[in-house]
C-alpha cells in the first residue's frame, strides 16, 4: 500500500479514537450511534430497559 494512504488512515483513526476517549472520560460511557439509529426499526413503543441508577462500578 501507498505510505501516504497509510499515514492518512492512521491520522483519521487517531482523531476518531481521541474523540471517543474524550467522550468516555466526560460522560463515563460512549453510546453506539449506529446501533441507536437502528432503534427506529423496532417500533415507537420500544423503550430501552436500562437505568444509570442500577449500574455498578468497580
Amino acid at each position: 500500500m501507498n505510505n501516504a494512504y497509510l499515514l492518512v488512515k492512521r491520522r483519521e483513526f487517531r482523531i476518531w479514537a481521541k474523540a471517543v476517549l474524550r467522550e468516555f472520560i466526560i460522560k463515563g460511557f460512549v453510546p453506539d450511534d449506529e446501533r441507536l439509529k437502528q432503534v427506529s426499526r423496532l417500533g415507537k413503543d420500544w423503550i430501552p430497559s436500562f437505568s444509570l441508577t442500577n449500574m455498578t462500578f468497580p
